[in-house]
């Protein structure tokens, strides 16, 4: 921008620059982030639902938090 500006910019206006680009850095890592949970819990969902046996599991309060198709 500073390029383009034809003048020097402000200490105020880079900072500013700064904040948001810092800004659209994170949520560009957060949507990546998220990108590959969602990949590895599909990814997880297939492989449950593709074997043979009864798989299920449990929390450490013995409730059932997953249970496959075979189970």
């Amino acid at each position: 921008m500073a390029l383009f500006a034809g003048h020097p910019l402000s200490d105020l206006t880079m900072h500013t620059l700064e904040m948001v680009g810092d800004r659209i850095t994170t949520d560009i890592e957060r949507q990546n982030v998220l990108q590959a949970n969602q990949e590895l819990s599909q990814r997880n969902e297939r492989m449950l639902a593709s074997a043979g046996e009864g798989i299920y599991g449990v929390d450490l309060e013995g409730l059932t938090i997953v249970v496959n198709p075979g189970a």
